[in-house]
């Protein structure tokens, strides 16, 4: 509770709540960090056990991201001192985390989309949350226009549209009862480098492939490596291009890892890259660095399977975490 307490949306826990218990479509939006993904659920759970609901009412929430729906799920389930699967659950593809009497289900948009195309009594006496709504993917707006033409139709369900930001006007125009809140986010320190930054702290070099040894001094060892290696520009024609050094991307990571490491600071590194190819070759470089022996390496795509994909959310003892993702680690997932 005392960590539940901090985030932003605590302080707004009865205003969302008393919003959604009185109308049937509420949007939420929260900048990053308040908490919205993981509280909104508790808050209308605990709301329903003080109004002695013990097992009536549902609560379904979305995720476009089969991590996203396990990583809350857990998380979750943690904050409210159960196991994963009784109280909190998730239902993805080819899994389901859930029993008959799991209050709190978290699933990806495309199970809800399924849900939707079958029984859908399913849903009766059920609050539906749809996460991240401002992105705007098939089976988001398909579920929402169908939700919609469900209004009225099923009893007691309800509709809680969620994102860190979207263009209110464009569902209150969708939705003519559409009732409001805004939950305030909390803002982090951050220090930018960019490329130039980066080249000079690491006075990084790239071996030149011909080299001109005949107006080189032999004895002249600055010349001799000054010839032999190339010190490249942001702007030299290689970045510019596009293309990835791996070399490099090793190098920041052992930098940020020594500076980290002076500060006694045991957080995680986390690089972005855009696919799976670029991925494993950045695992495989970082792996047969000379610190590896203290990192622990992890990828992080939609091609892995659950079970890997949720290490990146486990604790590894006396060992720094470099999680080498897609932007699938971008929103609704928190790794310590």
């Amino acid at each position: 509770l005392e960590r539940r307490s901090k985030l932003p949306a605590w302080r707004k826990q009865d205003l969302i709540v008393d919003l959604i218990s009185s109308n049937d479509v509420v949007l939420i939006t929260g900048e990053t960090g308040s908490g919205k993904s993981t509280q909104v659920v508790q808050f209308l759970l605990d709301d329903l056990v003080k109004k002695s609901d013990f097992s009536k009412t549902k609560i379904i929430c979305t995720q476009p991201r089969r991590i996203s729906a396990i990583g809350l799920a857990e998380r979750v389930a943690d904050e409210r001192c159960v196991n994963c699967g009784e109280e909190v659950g998730y239902v993805i593809r080819g899994v389901n985390k859930t029993k008959s009497t799991t209050r709190i289900r978290f699933m990806t948009t495309g199970i809800l989309v399924r849900v939707l195309q079958g029984d859908k009594s399913f849903l009766k006496n059920s609050i539906v949350v749809i996460d991240e709504v401002h992105e705007r993917s098939i089976d988001t707006d398909l579920i929402v226009i169908l939700l919609k033409n469900l209004m009225g139709k099923i009893p007691g369900l309800k509709i809680v549209l969620m994102s860190a930001t979207v263009n209110v006007d464009v569902f209150k125009n969708f939705f003519s009862s559409l009732k409001t809140c805004h939950i305030e986010g909390r803002t982090f320190p951050i220090q930018d480098y960019f490329l130039d930054d980066v080249l000079k702290a690491l006075d990084f070099k790239i071996k030149r492939e011909k080299i001109d040894f005949d107006s080189i001094d032999d004895e002249d060892d600055k010349a001799l490596e000054d010839a032999s290696y190339l010190r490249p520009t942001a702007d030299s024609k290689f970045f510019r291009s596009g293309q990835i050094n791996y070399d490099l991307l090793t190098e920041t990571a052992f930098h940020v890892d020594k500076r980290l490491k002076s500060e006694r600071n045991d957080g995680s590194i986390i690089i972005f890259l855009p696919g799976v190819g670029e991925i494993n070759r950045c695992c495989d470089r970082l792996r047969s660095s000379d610190s590896s022996k203290s990192w622990v390496i992890l990828p992080l795509h939609s091609a892995l399977t659950p079970d890997d994909q949720k290490r990146v959310f486990n604790k590894y003892a006396n060992k720094r975490k470099i999680v080498v993702s897609t932007n699938i680690a971008e929103t609704s997932i928190t790794i310590d």
